[in-house]
């Protein structure tokens, strides 16, 4: 959910000037992205191990399970709200289909329902090990012209 939970939190905490988490779950497979930003000049190093800490701290003790509440009930919106055109109608039974192995979207929201908590965690557990973590820190650096999009 944005704008809540302890990634976030780094934010108003002045350890970063943004901070996501970012996921693509799959059945059998998937990825998940934590970012977060720093000033251009300053060290990464503090962000970095802020954003490690919450990462190990949520494997550790678990999620709040108020935000997972939210969480599914956010999947769940993004669901029903999607259904409501003949296009996102067609993408919702492609998605339950061939993506989350689902024989229907209502199916898809029946999963999403059933999430708890401790599911979140053993799972959190599992998939936030950081010593399959790969870490990238990217600095932009200007060239002092305008660029284009020839050069992509």
């Amino acid at each position: 959910m944005p704008g809540s939970g302890p990634l976030y939190a780094l934010v108003p905490g002045g350890k970063a000037l943004s901070a996501q988490f970012s996921y693509q779950a799959l059945k059998g497979a998937g990825i998940g992205m934590a970012l977060a930003s720093f000033p251009r000049a300053a060290d990464p190093a503090p962000t970095l191990a802020a954003v490690r800490d919450v990462l190990v701290t949520l494997a550790r003790d678990g999620a709040d399970p108020a935000l997972v509440e939210a969480s599914k009930q956010q999947e769940l919106a993004q669901l029903a709200f999607a259904t409501d055109s003949v296009s996102g109608l067609a993408r919702a039974w492609g998605t339950a289909l061939t993506v989350r192995g689902a024989a229907s979207p209502d199916e898809m929201a029946q999963a999403y329902a059933a999430v708890t908590p401790a599911d979140v965690n053993r799972v959190a557990q599992q998939m936030l090990a950081l010593d399959y973590a790969v870490t990238a820190v990217l600095t932009p650096q200007g060239s002092g012209r305008p660029t284009s999009n020839a050069q992509f």
